[in-house]
């Protein structure tokens, strides 16, 4: 890849598997053979293992430890993430965040790759570009997080449950990704059981105008092209990004009538961010985001499956400032229009909402309400909802070293009732260079359109219900080493099965438990590493989920050479994987990812 931009030139070698290869879901997997880390790590995977029992979260010990906490990525203190009713600074959050910034999203081609990286979480595509991409937060799926670009929501009310498709999304453009984990229904409302993931356009406050453009350029005629401007004043702030992403594709059938077909992917993504002052206290903000896409893929049909989408979503809001008071007045307008050849999935969802921001001495109390209507026509099955929803948040600091957030919600259906979520987190820094953190939060996920009018559907769904615990503890050594050490536990009950060709609430429960482990430490002026481990058990009753990885390492080593030149390497090993093949959980073989990038500033621009 060559990117050229106002940092220089950078060429990337693209990213690279060892070992005995194979396919599994129509990429390249393997055992391991040359590449073996893990061995290496293979006492610490066990000691983890072990401890677990000990450091597993029971609810007596969640009730008098109070709030869980964690940060499991190693982060700046002066990140602003979107983790309350306001955005919040990340130092200052007791929920787990974890930040991928855009230089790493310049080293690999989906956004997707970027985020499989991320503790906690993992990624399956189906296939090539453009085939399903889905993502797992802690061991819960897609149809559990909630994903928002810019603060909208982009996920598809008109699938069988309502998700966002990774699969062609491209990081071009994208200045920061914010994974939130845990139960962030109090926040976000409903599918934010796992957490929620916020794609910014804009994440700077530094004044200046700046102007991105990117090329790249790979096998099976895959070529992209994105450009990024951006300007900041004092006045307010202007974000636009557009990008293209074609590829021949391959085909990730192993045999059959499919096996040679190549599936060709086509997609371009525009987006929008704006904010203008228009006086000291009034200022107007516009968001838009609007994709083309369509690809074949192997399904039903290898030879005649196709989709193409377009997903248009705008909002457009009104900022009102009055002493230590700020009113927030926004509605948002979503289009989702699927096309497969035997019919089309189209859905619409409008959204209006209100939010009071009241700064109080050491804090601030937000309070606000929201309506939300979504309807969906998918292939003939036509269905609609509202909900309306009332929310309040506080962060407060009790002293120098303690900061508390409580936030509750409660969202009113016109089919499924209501639901009152809750979430607290508190931050106490114990030392300068000692921080523990804890959040104790439940969630809900809203029964989909399709589940309750599509083929099977049932109208007297009720919501799943989750509940979500986590601690942790991050410690720095001198200013070059950070480590941090988080453990989690979910369940959601109520589950909503497709059993007998008919969509039912379930006795089943999702449970699922684990620990991550991150360290960052620069060795000298030149080298820093990276790394982070992730264990994981999930459970759907007493058979283990498919498709989540027991042990997930990551390492990451990154050589600055000299003032024009750096290198970096990334490697991901994953272990304890499974997959169901024809209707049987079936364990598959081990694999490592590796990604090698070079980066040469040829000048300043």
């Amino acid at each position: 890849m060559i990117t050229l931009s106002d940092r220089g030139v950078r060429v990337r070698l693209r990213s690279f598997r060892c070992g005995d290869i194979s396919t599994v879901g129509g990429r390249a997997t393997f055992p391991m053979t040359t590449l073996n880390y893990a061995v290496a790590l293979r006492p610490i995977r066990y000691w983890i293992k072990d401890m677990k029992k000990t450091l597993s979260l029971s609810a007596i010990m969640l009730m008098t430890t109070a709030p869980v906490f964690a940060q499991d990525a190693i982060l700046l203190e002066e990140i602003v993430v979107s983790s309350g009713l306001t955005d919040t600074a990340i130092g200052a959050t007791g929920a787990s965040v974890s930040v991928a910034n855009e230089d790493d999203l310049a080293t690999t081609t989906l956004a997707s790759e970027t985020l499989n990286f991320l503790p906690g979480v993992s990624m399956v595509q189906e296939g090539g570009l453009g085939s399903l991409g889905s993502i797992r937060i802690r061991g819960l799926s897609q149809r559990y997080v909630s994903v928002m670009v810019d603060g909208m929501d982009v996920t598809d009310p008109a699938g069988t449950q309502v998700a966002y498709d990774f699969g062609g999304l491209s990081g071009m453009g994208f200045s920061q990704v914010e994974v939130i984990k845990g139960s962030q229904s109090a926040i976000h409302g409903s599918e934010a059981v796992a957490g929620a993931i916020n794609l910014r356009t804009l994440s700077s406050n530094d004044i200046g105008e700046r102007t991105t453009a990117q090329v790249e350029v790979g096998s099976n005629n895959t070529r992209s092209a994105g450009i990024k401007y951006q300007n900041i004043t004092e006045t307010g702030k202007l974000g636009f990004a557009f990008n293209s992403l074609k590829t021949d594709g391959f085909s990730a059938m192993s045999s059959g009538v499919g096996k040679k077909e190549k599936d060709p992917y086509s997609g371009t993504q525009m987006r929008i961010a704006l904010e203008h002052n228009v006086s000291d206290n009034v200022t107007l903000t516009f968001n838009t985001v609007s994709s083309h896409e369509d690809f074949k893929y192997d399904g039903f049909d290898p030879l005649a499956d196709y989709t193409e989408r377009n997903t248009n979503v705008a909002k457009l809001g009104v900022r009102v400032k009055t002493g230590a008071l700020t009113h927030t007045f926004e509605t948002t307008k979503g289009e989702f229009l699927r096309e497969y050849y035997w019919g089309n999935y189209n859905s619409t969802r409008d959204t209006l909402r209100y939010l009071a921001n009241y700064e109080i001495a050491n804090g601030n109390f937000a309070v606000g309400a929201q309506t939300t209507t979504e309807d969906i026509d998918a292939a003939g099955t036509v269905g609609a909802d509202k909900e309306t929803a009332y929310f309040a948040e506080i962060n407060y600091a009790l002293s120098n070293a303690l900061d508390l957030s409580a936030a509750i919600r409660k969202t009113d259906s016109d089919d499924f009732g209501s639901n009152t979520s809750y979430r607290i987190a508190t931050v106490y820094k114990v030392a300068d260079d000692l921080t523990v953190r804890a959040m104790a939060s439940t969630g809900f996920r809203a029964p989909s359109l399709y589940e309750r009018f599509g083929w099977g559907g049932n109208a007297a769904l009720a919501p799943e219900k989750s509940t979500s615990q986590e601690i942790g503890i991050e410690k720095r050594f001198g200013t070059d080493t950070i480590v941090s050490a988080t453990v989690f536990q979910s369940e959601v009950e109520n589950v909503i099965d497709y059993v007998n060709s008919a969509y039912t609430q379930t006795d089943d429960k999702n449970k699922t438990s684990g620990i991550e482990l991150a360290a960052s430490t620069k060795v000298n002026d030149i080298l820093t590493l990276d790394f982070g481990y992730t264990h994981t058990e999930s459970k759907t009753g007493a058979t283990k989920a498919a498709r989540v990885p027991s042990d997930k390492y990551t390492l990451g080593v990154t050589a600055q050479i000299n003032e024009k030149t750096s290198v970096s390497f990334k490697a991901m090993h994953v272990a304890g994987y499974n997959d169901v093949v024809s209707g049987t959980l079936t364990p598959m073989p081990d694999y490592t990812v590796v990604n090698a990038s070079a980066f040469y500033d040829i000048n300043d621009k």
